[in-house]
């Protein structure tokens, strides 16, 4: 999946799934930090060898994100943006605002948490937090599990995931399992 993705984020996937199970799960003992140093840093050499120079590309995304950063502190007035948000799938009402001067157009945030902040406040984004650390917190003993979840949390940051509904389906079944009183294996 790593090499058909042709995309930075797959390697970095890797990373966080490598220094996971190395962490919590392997049975090297005193020699875990050096595993975890070998393995994760390992990734990031193979990632230039295969893509290059857009292995950091963040194609604009960290100017989006500033750029949306300062729309919502500049929209409306009050506390209430802070604590409910701008409103549910505003960010595409307001995206002309926020991408105007730009070539490249994003539809949405590319930063799920960020988006959920600037769509539902600190409410949608306490929520979200909380089922996502209770989802880990339940499945902590079971590695496939914990790195589905830690990778799709790591994906949250830099994809649109909840917009893209097979992935959405995949979370909401990967939350699903979690939550079911005995934890299955997801193998």
């Amino acid at each position: 999946g790593t090499l058909m993705a042709k995309s930075s984020t797959a390697f970095g996937d890797l990373a966080l799934e490598l220094g996971v199970y190395i962490l919590l799960f392997s049975e090297y003992g005193t020699k875990k930090l050096w595993f975890l140093c070998v393995s994760v840093l390992g990734v990031v050499p193979l990632g230039r060898l295969y893509l290059g120079a857009e292995l950091l590309n963040g194609n604009g995304r960290l100017n989006i994100i500033l750029k949306t950063l300062n729309t919502f502190q500049g929209y409306g007035e009050g506390v209430w943006k802070y604590v409910f948000g701008v409103g549910q799938s505003s960010f595409i009402v307001l995206l002309p605002i926020v991408q105007m001067p730009q070539k490249e157009f994003f539809i949405w945030l590319h930063n799920e948490p960020l988006q959920v902040l600037f769509e539902q406040g600190a409410v949608g984004l306490s929520l979200l937090i909380a089922v996502y650390v209770v989802a880990l917190y339940k499945n902590r003993k079971s590695a496939p599990m914990t790195m589905a979840l830690m990778a799709a949390g790591f994906q949250a940051f830099l994809q649109p995931c909840f917009r893209y509904f097979l992935f959405a389906l995949v979370l909401v079944f990967l939350f699903r399992l979690s939550y079911e009183k005995e934890v299955k294996s997801i193998l």
